[in-house]
């Protein structure tokens, strides 16, 4: 998975549950 905090603190939190 990538992350891509610039994209929102949304998207940042799901990628990290994802994780």
């Amino acid at each position: 998975m990538v992350f891509s905090p610039k994209k929102s603190k949304k998207n940042f939190g799901k990628s990290l549950y994802f994780l």
